[in-house]
């Protein structure tokens, strides 16, 4: 761990080798799922395994927006934030919903 934030290695650590399993690694996930041992690994709406100077080139300037909870994971703030930052092709009725959805 670098400070107190986790690193990808640090949650595939925590998983641990899975030769018979299938690994999904879901958005962020994606940077996880390449360093776990597994018999497969399903990249849902994650991006592709990228070098570490790739990395910056795959998040659109602006994306920001997240905060973070006492247990340093990140989360949107409000309904405007994540209808704003991370759901700019959505109408609002179909952007709160999602915004419910989402893990506080």
């Amino acid at each position: 761990m670098r400070g107190d934030r986790l690193t990808p290695l640090d949650y595939a650590r925590a998983v641990g080798r899975r030769p018979d399993a299938i690994v999904v690694g879901h958005s962020l996930g994606g940077f996880t799922i390449p360093h776990i041992e597994a018999r497969a690994r399903v990249y849902l709406a994650a991006p592709e395994p990228l070098a570490r100077d790739e990395i910056d080139e795959c998040f659109v300037e602006g994306f920001g927006g997240t905060v973070r909870d006492t247990l340093n994971r990140t989360y949107w703030p409000d309904a405007d934030t994540a209808a704003t930052r991370m759901y700019p092709d959505c109408s609002r009725t179909r952007s709160d919903w999602a915004f419910a959805q989402l893990r506080r």
